[in-house]
């Protein structure tokens, strides 16, 4: 896989952990055990992620899931 790629897909995922540790109702175990990544990988990078907070992805994240009310996202919709 392309270097590119790689760092896309780790962009990814440190968005999807910053997520689930946002939003009530998720489980940063359950992102771990589904992206097979360890807990505390998962968990540092969306510490790094969260630090970035003018990035524009991330506020476009956020943005999108302003209307969330807690019970309607669930780990199978994620896509990474």
């Amino acid at each position: 896989m392309a270097p590119g790629k790689i760092q896309q897909l780790a962009e990814a995922r440190a968005a999807a952990a910053l997520l689930v540790r946002e939003l009530p109702g998720l489980s940063l175990t359950a992102l771990a055990t589904r992206l097979r990544r360890e807990v505390s990988a998962l968990s540092r990078a969306a510490r790094l992620r969260a630090k970035a907070a003018d990035d524009p992805m991330m506020t476009a994240l956020f943005s999108a899931i302003a209307g969330y009310d807690g019970k309607n996202v669930q780990m199978s919709k994620l896509t990474l």
